[in-house]
């Protein structure tokens, strides 16, 4: 999302935290059923590939190579989607995802939070892996929720609107 400015440019629209919120929990709700629906029908080779994709996104979190780290987790995150087999949910998590895309980068570099989002996974994986939805489902909203409250926090600490 952008705003023209007439005489000036293009620029990246500010999102004040209250709507980067509800932003977030729309998505912890979408995604979660996202995981609820992967659960059902995701095969062993593509719980092998979420698993390539969570060893990477550990490695990246402790050499806190942040942009990399957040590119990867969309991608985690997007695949998960994808194997709910429901393409009206997938499209419209993205485009939820892009109205708060610049703040994925924000809360990646919060400091003692990366190492947890990607720990976070693990439970996701397990539960898609043992076909258990409910549960993906739960462990996913849980994750989503918890980097909302860490983002929006911080944006409200560090006046944000101020700052990007």
């Amino acid at each position: 999302y952008v705003t023209f400015v007439s005489h000036k440019g293009v620029f990246v629209t500010k999102l004040p935290p209250d709507e980067i919120r509800e932003a977030y929990n729309i998505i912890a709700i979408l995604e979660g059923y996202a995981a609820e629906l992967a659960a059902l029908y995701t095969s062993e080779k593509e719980v092998k590939k979420l698993r390539q994709y969570q060893k990477e996104l550990k490695k990246l979190a402790r050499e806190k190579k942040y942009h990399d780290y957040a590119e990867t987790n969309y991608a985690f995150h997007r695949y998960i989607t994808t194997l709910s087999h429901n393409k009206t949910l997938a499209n419209t998590i993205s485009t939820l995802r892009a109205r708060v895309y610049t703040y994925r980068f924000i809360s990646v570099t919060i400091p003692g939070y990366l190492e947890k989002y990607a720990s976070e996974h693990e439970h996701i994986i397990d539960a898609i892996e043992k076909k258990d939805s409910s549960r993906a489902r739960d462990y996913m909203k849980k994750h989503v929720d918890f980097v909302n409250d860490i983002l929006v926090s911080f944006l409200k600490e560090h006046n944000h609107l101020n700052d990007l």
